[in-house]
């Protein structure tokens, strides 16, 4: 593998290696004729794909856009992937990245939302339940 795709995981969301927003093991393809996915399994599983030896392909998701998503069992095999610099896919050019990773949605710190709260609960339960959930048993109000 490459110096320069041998990249250093950190974990997002406790399940996806990523760093410098990209996801590690993932990678996003996108071109002609990439619909049928059981081809495009054995596409990247096989040696032609990159790196000289096969691969594992854990998931192949199809997005709304018709871009595909690869998710490999390793970052090394992601990585022998993108270190191939062309790829003919049933003799045409597609096109390969990393997945971007996810933008982090921004919450504020000093709100709590509560969503789907029926109008028939007491309030004074609701408050003790909220307070106990939050760990406030010291005496201080909510």
């Amino acid at each position: 593998i490459p110096k320069e795709l041998q990249l250093e995981k950190e974990e997002c969301n406790d399940t996806e290696p990523v760093q410098d927003n990209i996801i590690l093991d993932t990678i996003e393809v996108t071109g002609e004729n990439i619909h049928n996915t059981d081809v495009l399994e054995v596409y990247f599983q096989g040696v032609k794909s990159g790196g000289g030896r096969e691969k594992e392909v854990e998931l192949i998701k199809h997005t709304d856009n018709g871009v595909v998503h690869v998710k490999f069992a390793s970052t090394e095999d992601a990585a022998a992937v993108m270190a191939q610099e062309k790829h003919i896919f049933m003799n045409k050019k597609i096109n390969i990245r990393f997945l971007p990773a996810p933008v982090p949605k921004e919450y504020a710190k000093d709100m709590l939302l509560l969503k789907d709260i029926p109008d028939s609960i007491d309030e004074e339960f609701f408050v003790l339940f909220v307070e106990n959930k939050l760990g406030m048993d010291d005496g201080k109000d909510f």
